[in-house]
């Protein structure tokens, strides 16, 4: 019963009293049963008043409690009773002990809580926290710094209202320091803010942020080196262009470094700058092979005990570094991953992974099987010895509603699978997966669209058959469509995809009454075709003539 009559004497309106029974509560309020007997004695209320007092102490330690009341949960009771108003009003101060308690105490409030983050920017905080960043005091940065990180994450509308009342400038500025506790709070802040946002991304890249970053890797501590890596990867953004260009600015000792770390952060960002960097590029899948690359990402496969978001980012990271642009195979790193014995750790991985999580996992490490045995039937042979493959394993994936998913498993069956399993005939398989594919080109997910055209362009040069069956389901005209794109790679993937099918016959007379109905769509073709892509020299041969003569269009 102790906790109601010190809460009872909160309200009472002698200020020394008050700093008694708050300075006793703030010693105890980090012990759960104490926490849930405030919030019960209608404590939040009681605290929350006193920060509007004109007392110091009062405010930095009524912070403090209420810190670790929204530590328990009961943010939003704290919001209800208007705590973040008056939390604010509080950074108006010059008192550092009092500031850092309430930036605390707001930063917990907005973790994972979207109301909470609103609430800051709609009571106009966001001005006072970015004041802070230029601050004489390297607590007020550091504090300011991850309370910034907290407000912002996962929250588009309040990262653009930081961006707007101008965090970026100093934000930078703190790199320029010497001081590494509060450059590592400031890498928080950038990658909470750059996080899913192309337009912060870019403005923090103008400012040749990267550099900065690059430096917290060279750091003796694990948790520096993490939360520069973690950053540098939230600057690398959404688009492949831009990840590999932050991959080429990592580079290859740091990308393998990451791999062989013990923190799961900078593994993932590892396997994803693996990913970037050799996506469609022959020169750096050669290169990671001679750095060593393939044997840290094989010994990752085979500890049990990793992230799941890791193993996925691993695997992929395998699948990606066989095979170039349209699934050309390249024999030397495949060497690499057959020396590294990684065919058994997959099949393992495919056939019982025991995670709840199994299903991502199943399908991308079936899609790293699939990329390294494509066009090799002595690969196919070797999984077909591994372990017997059923359709049923990938049939839920052939049904799922998510597309990228349905149209990978559709790749699968039409390459490996119709040759590998077993039980099901390999033609009918194959029609089913053009089928699917063909419908993945009319979504509306740009993702569905370069990953289905990626896999086209793959197969246009795989099995007699498979072109002319895209040819005849209208292929042709669909890819013609998304050359219209405003995204890049969409543009990409298509123009790749309809460079590969230029050499079946049936396709090269449609794609060139398409580019003489319309001359700039040779253009675009041409423009936005990978370096690595081909395109039947017949084809442009053929166009570049009849544009000489000027036939008319069929």
């Amino acid at each position: 019963g102790t906790i109601p009559a010190l809460i009872n004497l909160l309200k009472c309106p002698k200020i020394k009293l008050q700093c008694k029974a708050v300075g006793l509560l703030s010693n105890i309020s980090t012990h759960v049963p104490v926490v849930h007997a405030l919030v019960e004695a209608e404590g939040i209320p009681a605290l929350i008043n006193l920060l509007v007092s004109e007392e110091p102490e009062l405010h930095s330690r009524c912070a403090v409690i209420l810190y670790d009341i929204a530590q328990l949960g009961n943010k939003d009771v704290i919001a209800k009773y208007n705590g973040i108003p008056a939390l604010i009003n509080l950074l108006q101060l010059n008192i550092e002990c009092v500031l850092v308690n309430v930036m605390n105490c707001i930063r917990v409030l907005c973790i994972r809580n979207e109301d909470n983050q609103r609430a800051v920017r709609d009571h106009k905080g966001i001005k006072y926290l970015i004041t802070f960043l230029s601050s004489d005091s390297d607590v007020l940065k550091a504090v300011s710094s991850a309370t910034i990180a907290e407000v912002a994450r996962d929250n588009t509308g309040v990262q653009d209202a930081l961006a707007m009342e101008g965090v970026i400038p100093p934000l930078v500025a703190l790199f320029k320091g010497k001081q590494l506790s509060v450059q590592v709070k400031g890498a928080m802040a950038v990658e909470s803010l750059a996080s899913h946002n192309p337009a912060i991304q870019k403005a923090f890249l103008e400012k040749s942020l990267t550099k900065y970053l690059l430096k917290l890797l060279k750091a003796f501590k694990i948790d520096v080196k993490e939360q520069g890596a973690v950053a540098l990867w939230a600057l690398a953004g959404q688009t492949l262009k831009q990840q590999k260009y932050m991959a080429e600015q990592i580079g290859y000792n740091f990308i393998i470094n990451m791999l062989l770390s013990p923190s799961a952060k900078m593994q993932y960002v590892g396997g994803e700058a693996v990913i970037a960097l050799s996506k469609d590029s022959r020169m750096h899948q050669n290169q990671i092979c001679e750095g060593n690359g393939i044997a840290p990402l094989v010994r990752l496969l085979r500890i049990t005990k990793i992230a799941e978001g890791t193993l996925l980012s691993v695997i992929r990271a395998v699948g990606s570094i066989c095979i170039g642009v349209a699934h050309t195979s390249n024999p030397i790193s495949q060497h690499y991953v057959v020396e590294e014995n990684a065919f058994p750790v997959l099949i393992q991985l495919l056939r019982n992974h025991p995670s709840a999580n199994i299903k991502d996992i199943c399908l991308r490490a079936g899609y790293a099987l699939t990329l390294f045995a494509f066009n090799n039937r002595f690969q196919q042979y070797l999984i077909l010895e591994s372990g017997t493959m059923t359709i049923s394993i990938f049939e839920p994936f052939l049904e799922s509603t998510i597309e990228t998913e349905k149209a990978m498993a559709a790749f699968q069956q039409i390459i490996v699978l119709a040759k590998v399993i077993i039980d099901v005939d390999h033609i009918a398989l194959s029609a089913r997966g053009v089928n699917i594919l063909v419908d993945s080109l009319y979504s509306d997910q740009a993702s569905t669209t370069v990953l289905t055209g990626n896999l086209i362009a793959s197969l246009a040069h795989s099995r007699a058959g498979i072109p002319e069956a895209f040819t005849t389901l209208g292929t042709i005209q669909r890819l013609c469509y998304h050359l219209y794109s405003e995204k890049e790679e969409v543009r990409s993937a298509c123009s790749c995809a309809l460079g590969y099918l230029t050499y079946n016959a049936n396709a090269f007379r449609i794609l060139l009454k398409e580019c003489r109905n319309k001359p700039n769509q040779f253009i675009r073709i041409r423009n936005n075709i990978s370096r690595d892509a081909s395109i039947n020299p017949a084809f442009l041969k053929e166009f570049e003539m009849q544009q000489k003569v000027g036939l008319p269009s069929l």
